[in-house]
């Protein structure tokens, strides 16, 4: 087991709006309407580990994602305050869906300046606070395994549609798998009292679909292991792109009883895998991915047209019709719900109008920045990736390094989308066929994209 060389410190600062009203991002159902309130408060957690005079800063917030521009705003403020460089400091999140906008997605919250600078000073305070607090340290690690606590959204129905609906009323021709292991990890002084704990899991937080603030289950599930544990924790959400926690009627209760069902699973987990905290390092690289097939002006102009008349009179062009619901998730046959129609009409309208402003041959040149980076503690390897990564990329990767436990962990920063599997996009879906567009994207990422991450990150994992 490593000694006492390492420390290790944490420390956090709320990030819930002050402003009435703010909208929330996550879901386009809300129709960018005020807020009505606070269920739970927001955090960025912050967690500080040096090793050998190598100091890493994990800063964790409970937010759908963090864009390119606020993610700029926080590292310039980081620049002058703490002694970490960018390239040893992670930014993620939780990935709730009951947070304000802070990654531009279409119809999905209105950006807020002045909620912005909340983030930016809590990511200060956290960040500093986390510095200032590191002591000598020791770190230990369990992992349980989860059943039925979770399901792949994605599924080929016979048809050869694939489906989000959790129990279709349709033959299911295939289900993907699932992330299955709860990583459980306990940083303590030499006195053997807890500083900070890891908690890592692969499932949206999603649960909550009302117009209220929540961490979602994230949240529940910290305050859940502090409780027992004695000690405060972090929760580094998974490779989650297809999978769903139990959704239910979407309400609190719901969310409540995802969070006490998971803590009963891995509570008692005893952390008996001391760690000998070599190799220490973090690694980092950026990619440049590619985009699929770009719509022509013309195309974009015909979309643009459809999606106006259906935005204004709730039926249209057969064509615009079967892509609304796709994102609708409607079977066919099956009318979409008016109201729901004609408002995501309207959505994708913006973005053809947004790709027309722009000119889509530039798009499709430029392409995107993708970020990701390996963190490494003696055996325990975390994947950060600023995408949407599908559950399978994590598991090849744990296959790929199986003397190591691998924790794959999404919703870096700056969140680019989603990144779905060559099959995936192959089959269609939301996520490959639909999801770009609220991003702001011109197509999904080429096929190949996945691949080249996981080489990436499998470098990345011996540097």
């Amino acid at each position: 087991m490593g000694g006492l060389e390492m420390r290790a410190g944490w420390a956090r600062a709320e990030i819930t709006p002050t402003q009435p009203g703010i909208t929330l991002s996550g879901f386009a159902s809300r129709r960018n309407q005020p807020s009505e309130g606070i269920d739970d408060p927001l955090w960025v957690n912050a967690l500080a580990v040096e090793e050998a005079g190598e100091c890493v800063l994990v800063l964790v917030f409970d937010l759908l994602g963090l864009g390119s521009e606020i993610t700029d705003l926080i590292q310039h403020s980081l620049d002058a305050a703490i002694g970490i460089p960018r390239r040893n400091r992670i930014l993620c999140c939780t990935h709730t869906h009951s947070a304000p906008a802070t990654v531009r997605l279409i119809g999905c919250g209105i950006e807020d300046p002045s909620y912005w600078r909340i983030v930016v000073r809590g990511a200060l305070e956290a960040a500093r606070s986390a510095v200032e607090n590191m002591r000598p340290a020791r770190l230990r690690y369990a992992t349980v395994g989860v059943k039925n606590l979770s399901y792949n959204r994605r599924k080929l129905l016979r048809g050869g549609r694939v489906t989000m609906t959790q129990f279709p009323d349709e033959p299911v021709l295939k289900e993907g798998p699932v992330w299955d292991r709860f990583f459980l990890a306990r940083f303590e002084d030499e006195s053997d009292r807890g500083i900070c704990g890891i908690a890592h899991w692969a499932a949206h937080a999603c649960t909550v679909g009302a117009m209220r603030v929540s961490a979602d289950y994230p949240g529940r599930l910290r305050e859940l292991l502090a409780d027992y544990y004695g000690l405060p924790f972090i929760f580094l959400q998974g490779a989650c792109g297809n999978i769903n926690p139990p959704l239910g009627d979407m309400t609190r209760d719901r969310m409540l009883r995802n969070a006490d069902s998971l803590v009963r699973e891995v509570v008692g987990a005893g952390f008996d895998q001391p760690v000998d905290t070599q190799p220490f390092f973090l690694a980092d690289s950026k990619l440049r991915l590619s985009y699929g097939p770009i719509p022509s002006p013309e195309e974009l102009r015909r979309i643009r047209e459809g999606m106006s008349v259906i935005a204004e009179t709730g039926s249209g062009p057969q064509e615009a019709v079967a892509l609304l619901a796709d994102i609708l998730n409607t079977r066919p046959g099956d009318q979409p719900d008016p109201d729901a129609l004609r408002h995501t009409a309207s959505l994708v309208r913006e973005w053809a109008e947004g790709l027309l402003a722009r000119d889509a041959p530039d798009a499709a040149a430029d392409g995107c920045d993708l970020s990701v980076a390996v963190w490494r503690v003696g055996p325990i390897a975390f994947c950060f990736v600023a995408a949407e990564v599908f559950v399978e990329t994590a598991i090849a990767l744990q296959e790929a390094f199986p003397d190591l436990i691998v924790n794959a962990v999404g919703y870096a920063s700056p969140l680019v989308g989603y990144l779905p599997t060559d099959e995936a996009l192959d089959e269609g879906g939301y996520e490959s066929a639909c999801a770009f567009m609220f991003y702001g994207r011109p197509a999904p990422f080429a096929k190949g994209s996945e691949p080249a991450v996981s080489a990436a990150l499998r470098s990345l994992m011996g540097a």
